[in-house]
């Protein structure tokens, strides 16, 4: 039987506002030594499995291709629909690519920490064995009580085998006292999100207990693809595994984080200095008579030194655009606030990474000016697209490109100025071998992301 490890890597991070953002989400963040959460996911089974693929959104493209994934290690969605409908997609994709029937999957999340990577994929190698008697899940047995983390209630009285148990139930993340039950208790396990199964048996519970999905279920790849639009959009914690009563789940003990809490990155780096596993820069956190954390941009703020004089137990994180100071243990209650924040703000960073480059935000004023540094690495080209409430002018600063205006087309090299009227169907592509740099000045009433209307894009985002 074949087996297959699959990255889910879909999800938008909002919990990590203000380093993770919509548009470059947790997942991708260089927390750690300079690898990103899937970069490290990635490495960790690349060799477990007969194939390893990074399942996520077709607006995440361009970052997975990033991490040096080539393109036929991904299975695009063309909408985030939650994990039900990416596990299905996924399943699909696998069984059409190698013309099977039938394979086993290993779901993975994609941006978790693992302290002991052994234990883990043990973990995982265990559960591969039972995929003909149930669903099989991971629970950690936790080290502490979280309120953070769902749980997994296991039946002491149904061992499978030693650390093999049948799942009683799913529960939500608990208050304290109900966290402090369950981890004296030894019946309850960190729910890590990790789902290990045999596609025809999955397909066939799925199929009884879930009548939503029975029509996705029995459809070709193609046709899932075809109808993702009308796919119920819902995680397979709620589609499935709290409806199921073939679940399993292996008891685990290696030490583990879904590094979902500004406190939770904190304790890894810890972690990481006090096993020697972290490059440091002594020269950049200066402490007198604190104990406090720091959390920043590491990618936008290389040179910024940060001192911290008779202040315990604070979070702080800094971003180019935002900066965030909780006590600790508190850091999560930014989820309280981001119905306050600018929708912009939560989706973009000041520096932007897209498909064709990246732009990074130089000044703006509100309904007035908004000045951006472009990027657009060789070959590649901004969609063609047009707004209704602004103009731009583009001073070209470096390289040389093709700008569409119209019917228009116009050479550029460095030194060039163009201006772009208002609703001017436009584009620019680099059509030299370096980078093509260029100041866009936006003049207008409205100036968002959100005015931004394509008509064609090589990205596949209109």
């Amino acid at each position: 039987m074949y087996n297959f490890g699959i990255i889910l890597a879909g999800g938008i991070g909002s919990r990590l506002f203000p380093i993770s953002r919509i548009s470059y989400p947790k997942q991708f963040l260089k927390i750690f030594n300079n690898k990103s959460l899937l970069r490290l996911t990635y490495e960790r089974v690349i060799n477990e499995f007969d194939d390893v693929l990074i399942c996520s959104g077709i607006t995440y493209k361009h970052l997975i291709e990033q991490e040096n994934i080539t393109p036929e290690k991904i299975i695009l969605e063309p909408e985030n629909a939650n994990t039900s409908a990416a596990i299905l997609l996924s399943i699909k994709y696998i069984l059409l690519k190698y013309n099977l029937k039938e394979a086993n999957f290993v779901f993975l999340p994609s941006d978790h920490f693992i302290f002991n990577e052994l234990e883990f994929v043990n973990s995982l190698k265990k559960g591969l064995n039972y995929t003909y008697k149930g669903i099989i899940t991971i629970g950690v047995k936790p080290d502490y009580p979280s309120t953070h983390y769902g749980y997994i209630k296991l039946n002491p009285n149904q061992i499978i085998e030693n650390n093999i148990f049948k799942v009683e139930k799913f529960i939500e993340k608990p208050n304290k006292a109900r966290a402090k039950y369950y981890l004296k208790s030894g019946n309850y396990l960190w729910n890590s999100g990790i789902y290990i199964l045999n596609s025809s048996y999955f397909f066939e519970d799925f199929y009884k207990i879930n009548p939503d999905f029975r029509d996705f279920i029995n459809l070709s790849y193609q046709e899932l693809l075809n109808n993702y639009k009308s796919i119920p959009k819902i995680s397979i914690d709620y589609s499935y595994s709290e409806k199921s009563e073939n679940l399993l789940v292996v008891k685990s003990e290696f030490k583990w984080s879904d590094v979902g809490t500004f406190e939770e990155i904190a304790k890894i780096y810890l972690y990481l200095q006090e096993n020697h596993k972290i490059n440091q820069n002594n020269n950049e956190i200066f402490h007198l008579n604190s104990n406090s954390h720091l959390i920043k941009d590491n990618q936008n703020l290389k040179n910024k030194k940060y001192c911290f004089i008779d202040c315990n137990d604070l979070i702080v994180v800094d971003t180019v655009d935002f900066l965030l100071v909780s006590k600790k243990n508190s850091s999560f209650k930014i989820k309280d606030i981001l119905n306050r924040i600018e929708p912009e703000i939560l989706k973009y960073n000041v520096i932007d990474y897209r498909p064709w480059g990246y732009y990074k935000e130089l000044d703006k004023e509100p309904n007035k000016y908004r000045i951006k540094f472009i990027c657009v690495y060789p070959k590649q080209e901004l969609s063609l697209q047009y707004h209704n409430f602004r103009k731009e002018y583009w001073f070209i600063l470096k390289g040389n490109g093709l700008v569409i205006i119209n019917d228009k087309k116009i050479t550029v090299k460095e030194n060039d100025i163009i201006e772009i009227p208002y609703k001017a169907i436009h584009s620019i592509k680099n059509n030299g071998d370096r980078d093509l740099e260029f100041i866009e000045i936006q003049v207008g009433e409205k100036l968002s992301e959100d005015d931004i209307i394509r008509i064609k894009d090589i990205y596949q985002r209109v």
